[in-house]
């Protein structure tokens, strides 16, 4: 852990003042813990593939510096070159595609994510990490200031600021601070998956265990028993010879067939429990083996993909940026739109938009994923169209020459 000793020392440490330690408790009087890691969902096929698709999809996403010029509205696109960095490598370990991914797996895994924003010293924002923690702990100090507390999967501890911390929620409705773990919801789905599992795989195994009783009716040796039950099972079980399927035996044995009744779930039953998991993430069967239609994409991504999307713009930018840094127009703008999983057709069809001024050439390359062109971010219209005042009159600007 010598890798996080450095790390943490390089965020500004909590100060050792009167009332630290104090409960976070605005509504509840306890201890806001919630555990890490949970390798019980992480070990299922069926979680994983359901958390999977939104995965996937936010990563995709590209992570922009916006400037608003609150004056003249004019916007500037990744204007500071250690932002911009920042925003495409977070450290040097992985890029922000992988940490996105990352941080929304745990998020539905746990229902809390969280990532540490290390600053140089000018207090500029240099790395991001997102923290493996197996707890963590919200607490706030006798000035109010809040804390976490985490404790790593060595068992050691830190504490480190809010401030500091990056933190996507997941269902939050129990804590003030921290989301609420889906371990406990999809406690019974999984035990049932699990036993299910169990008893096709035990009913699998005793399909090749023991399937005949010889009963030796006259005393006989071990070595000679032995004998003939192998002789029995190497002549009428096991033959390859082509037999006529005629066991005989003389009478001084008694046979007597096992029938083995192990219980198979019923697969409508098995259906309807990952069905429910499915709803619990808010996906389904198309969404999880890509046989998705376009209006079916745009709905899951509206119903499941967009409020995350929503959240990290949000989290990213009141914690890179100060207060007074996002008043003079500085934000975090995650650009993900659910066209980019639109048919070809229907992104043919957006060339009208192009002449319109609604999509410039390159956003519309963009969507055909197709690299940018010299010159193709400027926004053009049709000479037969004109911007129009707030009254309804068409200005003399951009209008057909008479």
């Amino acid at each position: 852990m010598g890798f996080w000793s450095e790390l943490w020392a390089k965020v500004r440490s909590p100060t050792n003042r009167a009332g630290r330690g104090v409960r976070v408790g605005m509504v509840k009087d306890q201890r806001q813990t919630i555990m890490g890691w949970d390798r019980d969902l992480w070990a299922s096929d069926i979680v994983r593939a359901a958390i999977r698709p939104k995965a996937k999809a936010i990563g995709k996403m590209t992570v922009h510096h916006i400037r608003e010029n609150g004056r003249t509205g004019e916007k500037a696109v990744d204007p500071e070159a250690y932002m911009r960095f920042l925003l495409r490598e977070p450290n040097p370990y992985m890029t922000m595609q992988v940490m996105l991914e990352y941080m929304v797996t745990r998020k539905e895994l746990t229902g809390n994510a969280f990532a540490l924003i290390v600053r140089d010293e000018n207090g500029l924002p240099a790395e991001l990490y997102p923290i493996p923690c197996v707890t963590a702990q919200a607490e706030v100090d006798g000035d109010g200031e809040i804390f976490v507390e985490f404790t790593l999967s060595n068992r050691s501890r830190t504490r480190v600021s809010y401030a500091d911390l990056i933190h996507l929620r997941g269902d939050f409705g129990e804590s003030d601070i921290l989301g609420t773990s889906p371990k406990k919801a999809l406690s019974q789905d999984m035990e049932v998956l699990s036993a299910s599992d169990q008893s096709i795989v035990a009913a699998v195994k005793n399909s090749s265990v023991v399937r005949w009783i010889m009963k030796m009716l006259q005393p006989k040796r071990n070595e000679d028993v032995k004998k003939a039950a192998r002789d029995f099972a190497e002549s009428f079980l096991m033959s390859e010879d082509g037999g006529f399927g005629v066991a005989a035996h003389d009478n001084t044995v008694e046979l007597t067939p096992v029938n083995q009744n192990d219980y198979v779930p019923n697969a409508a039953n098995v259906d309807r429990v990952v069905r429910r998991i499915y709803s619990f993430y808010n996906t389904n069967e198309k969404i999880v083996q890509s046989t998705y239609s376009e209006n079916e994409w745009i709905a899951y991504y509206e119903s499941a993909v967009e409020p995350d999307v929503v959240q990290i713009s949000e989290e990213f930018s009141r914690k890179i940026f100060t207060r007074r840094e996002r008043s003079l127009g500085n934000r975090i703008l995650c650009e993900a739109a659910s066209l980019q999983y639109a048919s070809l057709n229907t992104k043919l069809s957006m060339i009208s938009w192009v002449d319109r001024g609604a999509l410039s050439v390159n956003e519309l390359r963009s969507l055909m994923t197709l690299p940018p062109v010299p010159g193709g971010d400027v926004m053009v219209r049709r000479l037969d169209t004109a911007p129009v005042d707030g009254d309804g009159t068409e200005t003399t600007e951009g209008g057909e020459e008479k």
